[in-house]
């Protein structure tokens, strides 16, 4: 009887703790779903920005000449100008991480040109053979349509290729000859525009979210100019191949 009693508290006991086992093993197995949290949304890159640059200039030795003869006479020989700095800015459009453009604008401080001809008659009534001492001054202003290739981000460095095209302002002023007699003349000025093209490799270093250094090499082919008509006309004195080597530095400001 009492063994009978035992069994029958145990299975009561048993009914009893069902409901709370199944329901305490439920909460244990049942799958936790989680809401993903919500994905920032990126930016593409596309952005404008504002740059400023400064520079040295170094131009090549131009080719001078007599236009208006048949043919022109080619007697200028020891040309030079002289390096001077240059001073720009533009605007310009990142369209992604690897391809940006801009265009600017640069002026280049007044390079002295000199150099030496060999008179083509007779030169200040000495006679022909002699040389007379030429000198002027060029300035020239830049507008160029820039195109870039960034190379990849390098511990905070982006080094970059690039290719311009535009056209270029070219003036010739205060130009003066002194003919071996010691006399002293000039010839008018002079100013033209013309197709100008240009080579970049260069190295940028971010400093802030937005701000860039950006320094480089630029290799700049500014065509031709030519002062006013001289002895009368139709001769006038035209300067070719105008080329230099420059060395920039300057900040790039990107509007994220």
């Amino acid at each position: 009887m009492r063994t009978a009693r035992k069994l029958l508290f145990a299975a009561l006991a048993a009914a009893c703790l069902a409901p709370a086992s199944g329901a305490l093993a439920a909460d244990l197995f049942e799958p936790v779903i989680e809401e993903p949290d919500a994905v920032p949304f990126v930016e593409t890159g596309v952005n404008w920005y504002l740059r400023g640059d400064i520079g040295y200039r170094r131009y090549n030795s131009p080719d001078v000449f007599y236009t208006g003869y048949a043919p022109p006479i080619d007697a200028f020989f020891s040309e030079r100008l002289r390096s001077i700095a240059t001073f720009g800015g533009g605007f310009g459009l990142r369209l992604n991480s690897w391809f940006r453009t801009d265009v600017t604008v640069d002026y280049g401080s007044k390079s002295k040109f000199t150099g030496r001809l060999t008179c083509p008659g007779a030169c200040g009534g000495l006679g022909a053979g002699l040389t007379s001492s030429e000198s002027a001054k060029l300035s020239a202003t830049t507008i160029l349509a820039n195109a870039y290739l960034d190379l990849g981000h390098w511990y905070g460095f982006t080094p970059y290729v690039g290719a311009g095209i535009g056209a270029s302002n070219l003036e010739i002023s205060d130009y003066t000859f002194i003919n071996p007699d010691g006399t002293v003349g000039a010839n008018p000025s002079g100013k033209r525009w013309g197709l100008t093209w240009a080579l970049m490799a260069g190295l940028a270093v971010q400093i802030t979210d937005g701000l860039s250094v950006d320094a480089g090499y630029r290799y700049l082919d500014l065509g031709k100019t030519r002062s006013g008509v001289v002895f009368g006309g139709p001769a006038r004195v035209e300067f070719k191949d105008i080329t230099a080597h420059e060395f920039r530095v300057g900040l790039r400001y990107a509007f994220n």
